[in-house]
């Protein structure tokens, strides 16, 4: 989301000395070359183009078009380190200092500037280790090093309870564009940015490294307890939806699944509580779930544990649709969750030994909501008739209601 410029808004008219000191400049003969041979213009033309040229900067600095020096380009002066480190093929512990050095001084220089214009500060900042990342001079191991030393300065600014969303979600995005092998560590602190924006950007690079994740057994504990962590404590729909991709490795099921367990427990206190609008949060994980052989690979306590918690999202599901003030996103938000809700428990209970939510969905959609409340009843039971429903035997025992 972009931020109204406040300090950062360019000065209608500078200061009068600023104009008196440009004009002063062009008349230092320090500043005025002496012709050469050759030259179209002598002494006479040099000064006359260096006088046009201060003329010109003296009404651009009035007018209040000059760029403020905080809002500069150039290149500090550790680029020309970089430049003999970065075609290396053994970086040094030297090398690797001087390399944090760098990065340091760019986020000081991010975290300087974000006030004055957020979203410019935003895309130096990117570009700078974009560009530096890309270098067609880099060796491998200095691109490798330089994620590295990228992901030390994350843990270590990602700590800073200061530090500006802006900036957070900067080094969120540098850190997805680099080297993903090294930069792990750093996605895995930014979950606990307390900028939304950064734990989303987090949470899908994660999603994107599950494959390398997944070969380091090490890696992949420390993922799981951070993305649980991160997800009890979420408060975004949007970066919990991410938070539960990044949670799908389909080839660790197992190492996965209590993960789940605890967030649908989380999210059903909430729903049982305050909430009033639903949101897509579970569409990813009822995805996973719904997988070719997901849900096979589980064991019959874990299946059990997942009846349950399903039951409860879709009758609450049911009975909101069940309403008459929804609107179209929410609407659409819940029949895409009594959808995947209905394929898991096809799939655990057997086709056609519940409701058909899916074809009343199908036939009528909205304007059949009180008929999809009656299907989701054939699963978990009627409430106020006390009839009992397909889940409310062995071995899902599911109490009536789904309370």
């Amino acid at each position: 989301m972009l931020e109204k410029h406040g300090r950062g808004s360019l000065p209608t008219k500078p200061p009068t000395w600023v104009a008196a000191a440009m004009l002063t400049l062009c008349f230092d003969s320090r500043i005025v070359p002496s012709g050469k041979d050759g030259d179209d213009a002598g002494l006479g033309g040099h000064m006359l183009k260096s006088l046009n040229l201060c003329i010109i900067l003296v009404i651009l600095a009035v007018g209040g078009f000059v760029v403020p020096p905080a809002l500069a380009q150039s290149a500090t002066s550790d680029d020309a380190v970089i430049d003999a480190i970065r075609g290396r093929s053994s970086i040094e512990s030297l090398d690797q200092a001087r390399i944090l050095q760098w990065i340091e001084g760019e986020i000081d220089e991010l975290k300087g500037k974000v006030e004055e214009d957020p979203l410019a500060a935003e895309v130096r900042f990117r570009t700078r280790l974009t560009e530096c990342n890309q270098d067609t001079r880099n060796s491998a191991q200095f691109r490798a090093e330089l994620a590295r030393q990228m992901t030390r300065g994350a843990l270590t600014h990602f700590g800073d309870a200061t530090l500006d969303g802006t900036a957070a979600r900067a080094l969120a995005r540098v850190l997805v564009d680099l080297d993903p092998a090294e930069t792990h560590a750093g996605l895995l602190a930014g979950l606990k940015s307390k900028d939304q924006g950064a734990r989303f950007l987090c949470a899908r690079g994660l999603a994107a490294q599950k494959t390398a994740i997944a070969q380091d057994n090490n890696k992949l504990g420390q993922t799981i307890a951070a993305l649980r962590e991160a997800g009890l404590a979420e408060t975004s729909s949007v970066v919990l939806a991410h938070i539960y991709a990044a949670l799908a490795h389909r080839n660790q099921i197992s190492a996965v699944f209590e993960a789940y367990i605890t967030l649908f427990d989380k999210r059903i206190e909430y729903r049982r509580g305050t909430a009033v609008f639903v949101d897509r949060a579970e569409l990813d994980a009822f995805d996973f779930f719904r997988s070719r052989g997901v849900i096979d690979s589980l064991s019959a306590e874990q299946k059990t544990a997942l009846t349950v918690r399903l039951a409860v999202f879709l009758r609450a599901d049911a009975e909101r649709y069940n309403a008459t003030d929804l609107g179209t996103d929410e609407a659409d938000a819940v029949e895409r969750r009594l959808d995947g809700g209905e394929a898991c428990l096809d799939t655990l209970v057997g086709t056609g030994r519940g409701g058909t939510i899916r074809d009343e969905l199908r036939d009528g959609g909205y304007a059949r909501r009180d008929a999809v409340l009656q299907q989701a009843y054939r699963w978990v039971g009627n409430p106020a008739t006390q009839s009992a429903g397909a889940l409310n035997t062995a071995p899902w025992n599911v109490p009536i209601g789904a309370p």
